[in-house]
């Protein structure tokens, strides 16, 4: 389902706000693509078994929770000069994190940042002579 589909709906449903439409609100909002998910539901194919991708999508979840009740929290609270300034570190944070992943992903052998990943996925552990 195209993402333009979705957006339609949701402003139709926008329109007349109750209970119900805001579920379905909610519901189509699930399926907008999201980066994190993505990232998310790569580590739960990875996974060994059933049971361990499904824990890792639920955890994920969980672990999301805090966070989005946060942003609802103080994002109404957040007004004015801080918000451009929010708004100018938010670019800045995604090319941050997008370093680290490259450097993550380029096996480097530098502790927490690329640590040096052996033939069977685990981290070589360095040792002091």
């Amino acid at each position: 389902m195209s993402h333009f589909v979705i957006q339609s709906k949701m402003a139709t449903l926008l329109r007349n706000q109750n209970q119900f439409t805001l579920l379905l609100i909610g519901l189509l909002n699930g399926l907008l693509p999201c980066g994190l998910v993505y990232i998310a539901l790569s580590g739960a194919l990875v996974s060994e078994t059933l049971s361990g991708s499904v824990w890792f999508m639920f955890l994920f979840g969980l672990g999301t929770m805090p966070y989005l009740f946060l942003i609802t929290y103080f994002g109404q609270a957040i007004r004015g000069r801080v918000y451009k300034r929010l708004r100018k570190f938010i670019p800045v944070l995604v090319v941050l994190l997008g370093v680290l992943f490259i450097l993550r992903g380029l096996n480097l052998g530098i502790p927490y940042i690329s640590p040096k990943l052996n033939q069977q996925g685990g981290v070589e552990q360095q040792r002091c002579h």
